[in-house]
């Protein structure tokens, strides 16, 4: 029976987030978990404005932020990071200083992992040079350049498509 009301809960989400944004594209994109007050609608471009990241999305560009906004939002609370839309549609992402270009749901979670995981959490105590072979869109090596113990950072991406991403 609790499968059978699946669709119509859905619905009913949709119909909430629909409510408060009164555009189709957007309220489809809202996640189900999402209170949809987060978000407003700028009634003269159609842009979804999200309102604790204070961007404005543009249909089909940055739908990957919605994706990604449980992470943005947890990357906002523990480390200030701000998100600007560049006039071309492009989405920069600051973290500690340093600035990203973020493409994808994918480049938000590599940030995460680095920075928020601490996947690369090694203890640097004197100074030293690092090597980073398969550096994929160059967080990692962002990231130790930021320390001021690293004199040196030597990115390597063996892969074109990666390389020019």
């Amino acid at each position: 029976m609790a499968g059978r009301l699946q669709p119509m809960r859905n619905f009913i989400k949709f119909l909430r987030a629909f409510y408060f944004i009164p555009d189709i594209y957007w309220a489809k994109k809202i996640p189900f978990r999402t209170n949809p007050r987060e978000f407003s609608l700028d009634r003269v471009s159609k842009e979804l404005v999200v309102k604790r990241l204070g961007v404005h999305l543009e249909k089909g560009k940055q739908d990957f932020l919605i994706e990604a906004l449980d992470w943005l939002l947890g990357l906002q609370s523990r480390f200030g990071i701000t998100l600007r839309i560049e006039p071309t549609g492009d989405v920069i992402l600051e973290i500690g200083g340093v600035k990203f270009l973020v493409e994808d749901i994918w480049d938000i979670g590599t940030i995460k992992e680095i920075f928020a995981d601490h996947v690369y959490n090694f203890v640097i105590g004197e100074p030293l040079v690092v090597l980073d072979i398969g550096m994929n869109i160059g967080v990692a090596s962002l990231f130790f350049a930021a320390n001021p113990n690293v004199q040196t950072v030597y990115g390597y991406e063996p892969f074109q498509q990666t390389y020019r991403h």
